[in-house]
């Protein structure tokens, strides 16, 4: 059972750990005030008001530290993924084997190809804006988008799906 919140405590009847800061003679605290006696203050003042209080915040605490730690463990898992997907393509690709259509203006393009060289799959690129046969080849697969890939002559995989391009290079 929760203590009565102290005099002078903001939203009295309600459960919070947040008191009025106030001076001795009532008056609001200024912000020239020492910090530290501050902190000292509004601790006595939450104590008095609810002797949970500390207890719920370093509870808060806990959790954001496990919201924290779990956070980084799927980043990292994440980022392990990405690198064993990547060697596996540069694994399966030869040079001649993954063409990428693209077009200048293509947010997609650009970090498909900074993934690909980033994870050393051999690949070629043209662009529908300044070469006619892309173009051509890029109307005649009929996707919606860039970029697209152009597997072995035949297949066709539209955006950077890195699990449909394996799939394509597995012979």
């Amino acid at each position: 059972m929760h203590a009565a919140p102290a005099e002078g405590v903001r939203g009295a009847g309600r459960r919070q750990c947040r008191p009025a800061l106030r001076t001795p003679g009532g008056a609001k605290a200024s912000h020239e005030r020492d910090g530290a006696a501050i902190v000292m203050q509004c601790n006595e003042m939450m104590k008095a008001a609810d002797p949970a209080c500390g207890t719920r915040a370093r509870g808060m605490l806990g959790l954001i530290a496990l919201v924290l730690v779990v956070y980084a463990a799927q980043m990292g898992w994440k980022q392990h993924l990405d690198t064993r997907r990547g060697q596996e393509l540069a694994a399966l690709a030869a040079p001649g084997d993954l063409r990428m259509i693209s077009s200048d203006t293509c947010p997609y393009c650009v970090a498909a190809r900074r993934w690909l060289r980033e994870h050393d799959v051999p690949f070629s690129e043209c662009s529908i804006e300044r070469d006619p046969a892309c173009r051509a080849d890029y109307e005649r697969a009929g996707t919606p988008g860039t970029p697209t890939f152009i597997v072995r002559g035949r297949h066709v995989v539209t955006g950077l799906d890195q699990a449909r391009l394996r799939d394509a290079l597995k012979p």
